[in-house]
């Protein structure tokens, strides 16, 4: 069995859908078109695929801070885990954290992503035993 490489080039993509769609002549969809196309599959590739995903950032959080902006990590699509000093902590979507407000339910830093930034909800970092 031959192996080979699962990738294709943007040459490749244009191709194939210039083909596809019979517009040859770019009056349909033009190149800005389908680099667009290409970029929002390899988004969607990435996105579901941890490995290729995986990064790590180490940062300082201040006491009391509620929100860590995301920007400081380029091209990050998403937030798998947060740990604070080596412990793991909770997320929860943000219809849920809506619902939870700053409640005190948990002992764990509980957080949501949301708009490029991390919001933990109560407690916050510098209150738990962290």
């Amino acid at each position: 069995m031959a192996i080979e490489a699962k990738t294709k080039t943007v040459d490749d993509v244009y191709y194939m859908v210039t083909r596809t769609f019979g517009d040859e002549a770019s009056i349909q969809i033009n190149e800005k078109d389908i680099i667009a196309f290409i970029n929002r599959a390899q988004s969607e590739v990435v996105l579901s695929n941890y490995e290729l995903n995986r990064v790590s950032y180490k940062g300082t959080l201040e006491e009391g801070q509620t929100e860590l902006e995301l920007g400081q990590v380029p091209n990050l699509l998403r937030v798998f885990a947060l740990t604070i000093e080596g412990k793991l902590t909770e997320s929860v979507p943000l219809e849920q954290a809506l619902q939870m407000g700053n409640s005190t339910e948990t002992s764990n830093v509980t957080w949501y992503s949301f708009d490029g930034v991390i919001r933990f909800l109560k407690p916050t970092p510098a209150d738990s035993v962290y």
